[in-house]
């Protein structure tokens, strides 16, 4: 397959569609799955964009497969629970690289130890796919490496230098890249948001959770976040791109929203469905970029 340019839909679906007679031919064993990593803010729609993408590629005819990180559910999701819990101390009391390896406990327990899951050929297709055998086509990680990065980073009270980004990515990269060998996404998105939105999404959604995590209800460290994402502070890192992976930012935000203030959210109300564009033009801008990589 070669590169090609696409952005209106009916020209994404004739590539992917394309892309999708070549993956079924016999030439797909020496196709490799892709892998889509969705990074972003806490609120400005991950799961939903990753449930979408996966939906839309489906609907297709590909073969996908989703997992969310962490997985709470596994053994290692308890050690997870136990940071976001506070079990630890909150976000700038415990050690920023302690912190993270819970993170990567729990991406190595459904990676290697559960391998069936991420497998070329994956041989539990069979109830699903009328008892043929199916290459997969695309892996949609929502939450990944870099978010694990990212979290860290945010850990400390002061703003960190060059050096310190780059120990930090050369430092986690290294064990799960390199040592543990987890597959680097084809294509890493990122979702962004004007702080002031994305904290409103993250409220609106905390009111209707009834889980606590110390990390979002700590605004000084989601203000860390959201700003070592928004002024893509990893992404322009040396040792980052030294990993060569594929990066994409999206502002979820309508036009109408981009500027608006904190106080003057309070005052329109605006639903959640109102400040984000469609997802359909996000869906769009992913497969515009995916494509590029066939």
């Amino acid at each position: 397959m070669t590169n090609m340019k696409r952005t209106s839909k009916i020209e994404l679906e004739d590539t992917l569609e394309e892309y999708l007679k070549y993956r079924l031919t016999d030439n797909c064993n020496t196709t490799k799955t892709k892998f889509i990593a969705i990074e972003g803010m806490d609120g400005v729609g991950k799961e939903y964009t990753s449930n979408k993408l996966r939906q839309y590629l489906t609907d297709l005819g590909f073969y996908v497969k989703l997992i969310s990180f962490p997985v709470y559910s596994s053994c290692t999701g308890e050690e997870v629970k136990k940071v976001l819990s506070g079990s630890f101390g909150d976000p700038f009391e415990v050690n920023p690289l302690l912190a993270a390896f819970p993170f990567i406990l729990d991406r190595y327990n459904s990676i290697v130890v559960n391998e069936d899951y991420f497998r070329e050929v994956d041989l539990d297709l069979n109830l699903e796919w009328g008892g043929e055998d199916r290459t997969v086509d695309f892996v949609i990680f929502d939450r990944y490496v870099t978010s694990n990065v990212i979290y860290t980073l945010a850990r400390n009270n002061k703003d960190a230098t060059p050096k310190d980004i780059s120990k930090v990515i050369n430092t986690l990269f290294s064990i799960e890249y390199d040592l543990l060998n987890f597959p680097k996404p084809d294509l890493e998105v990122i979702l962004t948001a004007d702080p002031n939105i994305s904290d409103y999404l993250r409220s609106t959604r905390r009111s209707k959770d009834t889980k606590k995590d110390v990390n979002e209800v700590n605004l000084d460290y989601m203000d860390n976040v959201n700003r070592i994402i928004n002024d893509k502070i990893v992404y322009k890192n040396k040792a980052f791109k030294n990993y060569h992976i594929n990066n994409l930012h999206i502002d979820v935000v309508k036009n109408k929203y981009k500027e608006v203030s904190s106080t003057l959210l309070s005052l329109e109300k605006p639903t959640y469905s109102k400040i984000l564009k469609s997802s359909d033009i996000v869906i769009n801008e992913i497969l515009s970029e995916l494509i590029k990589t066939f």
